[in-house]
């Protein structure tokens, strides 16, 4: 494989076209499994808040485990809905039932993967948490002014040059982790799909970087926009003492924007995956149909 056999371009038209063709089935998995979920999460993250301004209601005493388990069975929801979208964008003859059962097939072995990869990537981070902790940082109060006053320079200046560092890394890990989504789904492999995906990518590394950095400053710029374009009507038309309120619908529609933009990253993947695994075997794209 190397990076010249796949056009990023035409694998973004191929994805817009899988989505354009089947947005009948897509739409009500996207709202119930993405676009739900993360309207929920906005409404906790304003509900754990509990500043005046900054969320809806005060936060009850004692509920921060049941948000958790919240949390939890939405990220459950959101996988869920994430397989079913790559099954209905990876063939055209994938019918509903067909995408939610393979979803359903193919679930656990996605929180099996996503647990792995979530844990293996935690370790990266213990430097950062060792440096911190000797120079005696209360990990608590790091986002409050004056929360990291007795750093010092030079461990300052290690956990920037290693942040930076990390990110490069993680960038160029989850870009040849791109595929692994569909190689899960379509290969029915668990936690060797992560091999899988990274030799699939071989070659593709930087091309895939650059992809994944455009589509995070997309999402963010576009997420961001919609809520203050949002938030800022409803402040003046509400009033200052219900800002937490104009916040919340902000965030309604930064979450619109937010699963319009992860159903063409899924349809990305699964287009991907796709072209991939055709020029693998060496069929014509065409007729390129993943196993299911």
């Amino acid at each position: 494989m190397t990076e010249a056999k796949v056009g990023i371009g035409s694998v973004w038209d191929t994805a817009v076209e899988a989505v354009r063709g089947r947005l009948a089935l897509i739409l009500p998995i996207a709202a119930s499994a993405i676009f739900l979920p993360s309207v929920v999460q906005a409404g906790l993250a304003l509900y754990a808040g509990g500043a005046a301004g900054n969320a809806v209601v005060a936060p009850a005493t004692g509920s921060a485990l049941l948000r958790f388990a919240l949390m939890l069975g939405l990220l459950v929801l959101t996988l869920w809905g994430a397989l079913a979208i790559t099954a209905i964008t990876s063939a055209p003859g994938t019918t509903a039932p067909s995408a939610r059962g393979q979803a359903s097939a193919r679930l656990p072995a996605l929180l099996g993967v996503t647990l792995v990869l979530t844990l293996a990537l935690t370790l990266p981070t213990l430097p950062v948490i060792a440096v911190l902790a000797a120079a005696g940082v209360d990990m608590t109060t790091m986002g409050q002014p004056g929360g990291v006053s007795n750093l010092g320079r030079g461990s300052g200046l290690f956990i920037l040059l290693y942040s930076l560092f990390l990110l490069g890394v993680l960038l160029w890990l989850f870009a040849r982790l791109m595929p692994l989504l569909p190689t899960v789904l379509h290969e029915r492999l668990g936690l060797r799909a992560i091999g899988r995906a990274f030799r699939l990518t071989r070659g593709l590394g930087f091309k895939l970087v650059g992809v994944l950095v455009l589509y995070a400053i997309v999402l963010t710029v576009a997420t961001s926009a919609a809520e203050w374009v949002t938030f800022i009507p409803f402040r003046l038309i509400l009033g200052a003492g219900n800002s937490g309120v104009a916040r919340f619908i902000g965030a309604v529609v930064g979450a619109l924007v937010a699963t319009a933009l992860s159903v063409l990253a899924y349809a990305f993947a699964a287009q991907l995956y796709r072209r991939l695994t055709a020029h693998e075997h060496g069929t014509p794209i065409g007729d390129a149909h993943p196993a299911r």
